[in-house]
C-alpha cells in the first residue's frame, strides 16, 4: 500500500519520486546493475517496543552529519547523502550495485503516535 503525503510540498515530492521511478521502469536496460532507486531508500522497519513506535531506518557509510531527520505533522522525512569513497575512474567497475547520492524518504507515522516525545539515535549506520 502506497501511502501519499497531505501537503502540498509533500505531494510535490511525491510525484516527483513516482515520475522517476516510472522512468526508471521503462528506460533501465542494464543487465548487470539493479537499482536502489527503483526501491524505497533508506529501507525502514517500524515496530513497537516498551510501548513505543518505533522506526529504524538503515543507513549504511551515511555519517551522522549527513543525515536530516524532520517530522512534519503526521510523516517521518529522513534525507541523507551517500558519498563515494573511491575517487571516480579509480576502479575499472565490472558492476555496481551501490548507489551513492541524495536520498530521500517519507513514512507515515501512525495516528496513535504522539510525535512531540519522539526522539533519534544514530549508531552503526542505523538511524
Amino acid at each position: 500500500m502506497t501511502i501519499i503525503p497531505k501537503s502540498p510540498l509533500e505531494k510535490l515530492v511525491y510525484f516527483q519520486d513516482e515520475v522517476d521511478r516510472l522512468f526508471h521502469l521503462l528506460f533501465d536496460t542494464s543487465p548487470l546493475v539493479s537499482s536502489v532507486e527503483n526501491e524505497n531508500y533508506p529501507l525502514v522497519d517500524v515496530f513497537v517496543k516498551d510501548n513505543n513506535v518505533c522506526f529504524e531506518f538503515g543507513v549504511p557509510d551515511v555519517g551522522k552529519a549527513d543525515l536530516d531527520v524532520q517530522i512534519s505533522k503526521d510523516l517521518i522525512i529522513v534525507k541523507c547523502v551517500k558519498k563515494d569513497k573511491v575517487k571516480e575512474g579509480a576502479k575499472n567497475y565490472i558492476c555496481m550495485e551501490r548507489v551513492y547520492g541524495k536520498f530521500q524518504r517519507v513514512v507515515k507515522i501512525p495516528s496513535i503516535v504522539d510525535t512531540t516525545s519522539a526522539k533519534a539515535k544514530y549508531k552503526d549506520g542505523v538511524l
